[in-house]
């Protein structure tokens, strides 16, 4: 029998190819969450003298529900008083005009179960506003924030009908159930808002209790010779934060220092098995831990070099958990240091 050989540049193209692959199926990605509470500190820390804080919630255009009359914006740590001008802190959320535009008439070929078959489908794209403007003040009527807010994309866009399978059909029906459907687009817009602004209000001057889903990088292959390390990681990440509050320099660092020694290690190793996406992955957990943990120079040149190992094959999910890394480590950072904790 006559022994056949591959060419020399076919095997040499065979074995480049696969060298520098940075998505072998052995690499594929999971995400292990950790629940990290902690107390978020302040962007600007309010004076000791402020006890007290009210809201006032302006809407032009109010349905007969007395519910609209008990809409609070509260500040953590503060006590809340139902008189405005007795609130030595006043949030103000002043809605203006709501919008609507004429209903679109959007139709696609889809499958229809019933039939079996795909047909002509109708729906409505329905898109509203309803802008409002926050306003932060103290009881000697100085501004501390001023915004402009408006509704997320969930609650100004709204799919009617979807799918209908008859024009007339759903004309009519829509015709029936719109001013329901717009009443519930605008109970949803002044929701979104009013929850827009707590948030932005507690994040501004509270000191707030949070709980964090921190992202942990892992891969799923047992096959990777990096698996067990990366489980190993995660592991101890979930230990150090299983804590009723976690601070940074307290007993759950140690745990978190053996978890970075381990993905340092993986960066260090001189087997050359961990490529791209592995030191990716890598520097993507280092950077988020040593943010937790203070360690913002370090977090920074983490996240800096996990940035530039995103390759056009990256998972969308890991590039979005990555490219907000320094946005985040900054604004941690500021936290610390405008409440003297730096």
């Amino acid at each position: 029998m006559k022994i056949r050989f591959l060419p020399f540049y076919l095997i040499g193209a065979f074995l480049f190819s696969v060298l520098i692959s940075p998505e072998l199926p052995a690499q594929k990605i999971g995400l292990e969450t950790v629940r990290v509470k902690y107390m978020r500190l302040p962007l600007q820390p309010l004076s000791q003298d402020v006890k007290t804080c009210s809201s006032q919630v302006i809407i032009p255009q109010k349905r007969e529900d007395p519910d609209y009359n008990h809409f609070r914006v509260p500040v953590a740590g503060l006590k809340y008083v139902n008189d405005p001008a007795s609130a030595q802190l006043l949030v103000e959320v002043n809605f203006r005009d709501f919008g609507m535009q004429d209903p679109q008439l959007v139709s696609k070929d889809v499958y229809r179960v019933n039939t079996g078959e795909n047909e002509k489908g109708y729906y409505y794209q329905l898109q509203y506003d309803f802008p409002a403007e926050l306003v932060v003040s103290t009881s000697g009527h100085q501004v501390l924030l001023h915004l402009q807010l408006r509704p997320d994309s969930a609650s100004r866009y709204v799919k009617y009908g979807m799918w209908t399978f008859s024009k007339n059909e759903l004309e009519s029906k829509y015709s029936g159930e719109s001013g329901a459907v717009n009443q519930k687009a605008f109970d949803a817009c002044i929701q979104n808002v009013l929850k827009q602004a707590k948030e932005l209000v507690n994040s501004r001057f509270a000191f707030t209790p949070v709980t964090y889903r921190q992202k942990i990088a892992v891969l799923k292959s047992k096959k990777n010779p990096f698996y067990k390390d990366f489980q190993k990681a995660a592991e101890l990440t979930g230990v150090a934060f299983h804590v009723d509050r976690y601070e940074p320099g307290g007993e759950s660092d140690r745990t978190l220092a053996q978890a970075l020694d381990i993905w340092k290690r993986i960066l260090d190793d001189p087997s050359g098995k961990a490529n791209g996406m592995v030191k990716m992955l890598a520097y993507y957990n280092c950077a988020a831990v040593s943010r937790w943990m203070n360690r913002f120079d370090e977090a920074d040149a983490c996240a800096r070099k996990a940035a530039e190992g995103i390759s056009p094959k990256t998972q969308k999910r890991m590039i979005a958990l990555v490219m907000p890394l320094p946005e985040e480590i900054r604004i941690r950072k500021e936290r610390f240091k405008v409440n003297g904790k730096l």
